[in-house]
């Protein structure tokens, strides 16, 4: 058949590692572009993604003809890098009905000046096989999109389910992808629960701002004038201010010490049992090794202070804040 043979396009007549050397994240994401307008079958975006260096040795009918031979294949279903040096990624692109190598690489202007499609003879048995499909089938670009970037997410190794909402035009749609566990094949909808880990930070620093917005703290305010007489005796708490504990430069380390350390620990969630006294417990003894405001160090433990000072200024629980401040305003659910 005329779309096994091996498809080449090279930009560059001569290629050169050092020229391109792009990182590995910036491919990634031209690529996945490029995946898309080939799902959407849409050519000319596809072309106009290709660097001019490339666009001299290849024309827009020449490019159109390679991939005219690609969409009888059917939509990309999944794509896996395989390999990533000095600027040149390998990867496997898997059709319905085909899989190729993909060797790819783009220039300092973010184009790509290196394509090449070489047909796999035998298509690889996928790892991980994904039974639920997603609940909303595909029929726009954005959902083309949705699938491919979800469906190549879900093949990886130690994954399980996705949720995906899109607010576009005043409309939304919602997208779900795997399984709410292992091998139950139901997929997650609305009201499936996902632990968002650091993005609660956001909502703290949010809260923070609605302190300062309504003028009861200032950013530059020591926090000690806000902690328990039992935490004010410690003078190295006098010296951290809100906005230290805002932007990391605090010099509270990134977890307590005595974070083990509390009856009923679990490693597999270890917050659980990490409570208002076990917090005090190591903040009173705290010796900062670092001078305050100077150097960054990532910290969970200086968010947990933040928001647990925010809780106190308001006297309402971290929950009833979110929803008070930040939920009902903007009408999240």
């Amino acid at each position: 058949m005329k779309h096994f043979i091996t498809i080449v396009l090279l930009g560059i007549t001569s290629y050169s590692f050092a020229q391109t050397n792009p990182a590995e994240q910036i491919n990634k994401g031209v690529y996945n572009k490029l995946e898309f307008f080939i799902n959407s079958q849409m050519t000319d975006s596809a072309y106009n993604l290709a660097s001019d260096s490339f666009k001299q040795q290849f024309s827009l009918a020449k490019f159109t003809q390679v991939l005219q031979e690609l969409y009888p294949l059917g939509r990309v279903k999944s794509s896996t890098i395989k390999e990533f040096e000095k600027g040149l990624a390998t990867y496997q692109m898997d059709f319905d009905s085909q899989s190729y190598e993909v060797l790819f690489a783009t220039d300092t202007t973010l184009k790509f000046n290196t394509l090449k499609f070489t047909p796999l003879a035998i298509k690889p048995q996928v790892e991980k096989t994904i039974v639920v499909p997603a609940t909303q089938k595909s029929v726009d670009n954005d959902d083309l999109f949705v699938d491919s970037v979800a469906n190549a997410y879900l093949k990886q190794q130690n994954t399980q389910s996705l949720a995906i909402g899109i607010l576009k035009n005043g409309q939304t749609k919602s997208y779900f992808y795997g399984e709410t566990a292992k091998g139950n094949q139901t997929a997650p909808t609305k009201t499936s629960t996902y632990e968002i880990g650091s993005l609660s930070k956001v909502f703290t620093a949010i809260l923070l701002s609605n302190l300062v917005e309504e003028g009861t703290i200032t950013l530059d305010q020591p926090i000690a004038l806000f902690l328990p007489d039992t935490l004010k005796k410690n003078e190295e708490l006098s010296k951290i201010t809100f906005q230290m504990l805002a932007n990391h430069t605090s010099g509270l380390p990134r977890l307590p010490d005595n974070l083990d350390k509390v009856k009923g620990f679990n490693e597999n969630d270890p917050y659980k049992t990490y409570d208002k006294k076990a917090l005090y417990s190591f903040l009173a003894s705290f010796k900062n090794n670092k001078k305050p405001g100077e150097e960054y160090e990532y910290s969970n433990l200086g968010y947990a202070v933040l928001g647990d000072i925010i809780c106190s200024i308001y006297k309402k629980s971290y929950d009833q804040l979110v929803k008070d401040i930040i939920c009902k305003p903007l009408e999240m659910s």
